[in-house]
């Protein structure tokens, strides 16, 4: 399936998450002009080898940022808006039923990522520009922990360990990358400071092995292991910041980028330059996901206004 399955928008995509439970369905976010204005909608679709095609869309008062998938069940998705807006869309794929879209403003300002928990598949980490991050157990509607204090310039991405579900990750604008022990945030367990704004970071499923994405187009990778923060290696293969990175669930070596550049990357974190890269976009990549059931299967998302399921 190297030929590109793609859903075009009147929208600008915003991110794109492949469902946990459901082999063929896949959820996708958009805003109306960037996000700067105008509404957000929420698109469910189904897909094959030859289409790809929508069978849910919910429109929601602002631009939609991000969205996850419930790890649980199958009819649950998350979404955060540009106000601060957290928002939980239960649905079926039964028409004759009435979906609910519940939303609670939780932020001052746009929710910037959304992660859930590997392990503790209840567990919702959410960050924000207002410089605040908030974790919840969504399964008995709990906030746990409210991490502030820390940044000045906005958080723009969080990360649950896919290994140990008591370790998180937060990235700013302020250049720092802090990682927490949520049993005790008062100081964070391991520190990383750039020049520059950081934007993604992501734990490998396997290993040790922890990725920084800088807004120059450099990513980092770390052994969480070591004693300093000396990264192992530095991948090299976008012209502008990266907006995006994800280990597979498959290849602890396999991680796939993507940024304002237009490309996507697939690395060997082994090598320095990519294995391979796509450029099918035309405008800014803003999302990428690996399917769980299916190996090589990745999906991108792009201001362009496209939603793209191809083969690696």
């Amino acid at each position: 399936m190297n030929t590109l399955i793609k859903y075009i928008d009147n929208f600008d995509g915003t991110s794109c998450h492949f469902s946990y439970l459901s082999p063929n369905i896949i959820g996708a976010s958009f805003a109306e002009n960037f996000g700067i204005a105008g509404k957000g909608k929420i698109v469910l679709l189904k897909y094959n080898k030859k289409e790809l095609k929508p069978f849910k869309e919910k429109y929601v008062d602002k631009g939609i940022n991000c969205l996850k998938f419930n790890r649980i069940s199958n009819n649950i998705i998350y979404a955060g808006d540009m106000e601060g807006n957290l928002i939980i869309l239960n649905f079926s794929e039964n028409s004759f039923e009435q979906d609910k879209v519940f939303s609670n403003k939780v932020y001052l300002s746009e929710i910037t990522s959304l992660s859930t928990g590997k392990i503790n598949k209840n567990m919702l980490l959410s960050t924000s520009s207002d410089n605040t991050s908030k974790l919840f157990d969504m399964e008995n509607n709990k906030l746990l922990l409210n991490i502030q204090n820390f940044f000045k310039k906005g958080i723009t991405s969080g990360s649950i360990d896919h290994k140990a579900p008591n370790i998180i990750s937060l990235s700013s604008n302020d250049g720092f990358v802090l990682l927490f022990d949520i049993r005790d945030i008062k100081k964070p367990i391991k520190c990383f400071y750039f020049n520059n704004p950081i934007m993604t970071n992501d734990f490998n499923h396997y290993d040790s092995t922890f990725a920084i994405g800088e807004s120059n187009g450099i990513i980092n990778l770390y052994d969480l292991r070591q004693g300093n923060n000396n990264p192992f290696t530095s991948l090299m293969g976008h012209n502008l910041a990266n907006k995006e990175i994800k280990f597979s669930p498959y290849n602890k070596n396999i991680l796939c980028s993507c940024g304002y550049d237009m490309n996507i990357n697939l690395w060997d974190v082994q090598f320095s330059t990519p294995m391979k890269t796509f450029r099918h976009h035309s405008e800014f990549v803003t999302g990428i996901d690996f399917s769980i059931f299916e190996q090589n299967i990745l999906s991108s998302i792009s201001f362009d206004k496209s939603l793209d399921i191809f083969n690696l």
